[in-house]
């Protein structure tokens, strides 16, 4: 069963509450988590989030006074904050190799999802964006082969979890037209049914 949000966030509040010095280790050891659901379950990744985005929203959490000299009493969502772009980050940037593929699309429908809850945004998520849509201005490793169809399955899996806010936010980056025009060139054999669901309220029309 999935977890519903309010109670799990209301269970972890409690928990951190009544064992303050436990605040670090969820901060840094959640975002190992979401990534596992992400793998493993991820059919459950809106709702871990969702339980993520309200414990953060959370004012009352104790502070963290032992995870930098320079930067004490870190709050919960600081601390996290910090974590949790370097898991996505270190699992999404490149160069990718086949053995990773499944870390691969799990963080990116993670940093996707987390983005579109205003949870994460860092560039290398919208950089991996980039890459396996073979942006010709934008593109740094040149995939191709089996690397170049796991990087599109992650493109297609942001564009599915995010892309209306990803048009929105950098509409000079990625429009339509352009992410429509990459799909288009990309499509195969083995991909083609994957394209047009990822295509972003638009159909994609062939040459």
């Amino acid at each position: 069963m999935p977890p519903d949000p309010v109670s799990t966030a209301a269970r972890l509040r409690q928990d951190l509450q009544a064992n303050p010095l436990t605040t670090a280790i969820l901060a840094t050891d959640l975002p190992t988590f979401l990534l596992h659901t992400a793998t493993t379950n991820p059919a459950h990744i809106d709702y871990v989030l969702s339980s993520t985005k309200l414990l953060l929203d959370t004012p009352s959490l104790p502070l963290i006074n032992s995870w930098d000299s320079s930067r004490p009493n870190a709050t919960f969502a600081k601390m996290f904050g910090v974590a949790f772009a370097e898991e996505v980050d270190n699992t999404i940037r490149g160069p990718i190799q086949v053995p990773s593929r499944d870390s691969y699309v799990a963080a990116s429908l993670l940093g996707a999802r987390a983005r579109n809850m205003d949870i994460l945004n860092t560039p290398e998520i919208v950089g991996s964006l980039a890459d396996g849509l073979a942006f010709s201005d934008e593109s740094l490793y040149n995939y191709k082969g089996d690397e170049a169809e796991i990087t599109l399955i992650g493109s297609c899996l942001q564009l599915l979890g995010g892309a209306s806010s990803l048009v929105q936010h950098q509409p000079w980056r990625f429009t339509k037209d352009s992410i429509l025009a990459a799909l288009e060139c990309l499509k195969s054999s083995q991909n083609d049914i994957l394209l047009q669901v990822s295509s972003p309220d638009i159909e994609i029309s062939r040459c």
